[in-house]
C-alpha cells in the first residue's frame, strides 16, 4: 500500500510541475473540468463536492480563475446568496491545453510498460478505488 501512495504522490508531483506550463495545477484543471463537463453553470456546493473540497476553498479556487478570465459566475435564480460558475472559451482553451499536457505526461510515464500491462494496471486501480 505504501508503494502505491508513494507512486501517487510522486506521480501527482510530475503532473502538477507538467501543468504549471500552462499556468494550470491538478486542482484547477479539475475544477476546468467539472466546468467542461456540464451543460449548465455549477454551483460552488457541487464543486466542492466534485472537488473534494470545502465550500470555501473551492470559492478561493473560483475567484482566482475567475479573475484569470476562465469562468464566469451568475447569480443562482434559485438562491440569491449563490453562484453559479461556467466556463469562458479561455476556460475552454486552459481545458484543453491541461488535458494535452497530461496526455503527454501519461504516455511518458508508460512509454515503457507493455499495453497489457497499462490496462492491468488501469482495471485494478479502478477496483480498488470503487
Amino acid at each position: 500500500m505504501l508503494a502505491v501512495i508513494a507512486a501517487a504522490r510522486a506521480l501527482e508531483s510530475r503532473v502538477n510541475e507538467a501543468l504549471s506550463s500552462v499556468t494550470l495545477s491538478l486542482a484547477r484543471l479539475a475544477l476546468l473540468h467539472r466546468l467542461a463537463g456540464s451543460t449548465k453553470p455549477v454551483g460552488l456546493k457541487e464543486l466542492a463536492e466534485a472537488l473534494g473540497c470545502s465550500k470555501s476553498n473551492a470559492s478561493v479556487l473560483a475567484d482566482r480563475m475567475l479573475q484569470e478570465g476562465y469562468l464566469t459566475r451568475e447569480t443562482d435564480p434559485a438562491d440569491r446568496r449563490g453562484v453559479l460558475l461556467s466556463l469562458t472559451p479561455a476556460g475552454a482553451a486552459a481545458h484543453a491545453a491541461g488535458f494535452e499536457v497530461v496526455a503527454r505526461q501519461q504516455d511518458e510515464v508508460f512509454a515503457d510498460v507493455a499495453p497489457q500491462d497499462c490496462a492491468t494496471l488501469l482495471r485494478v486501480l479502478g477496483q480498488v478505488t470503487r
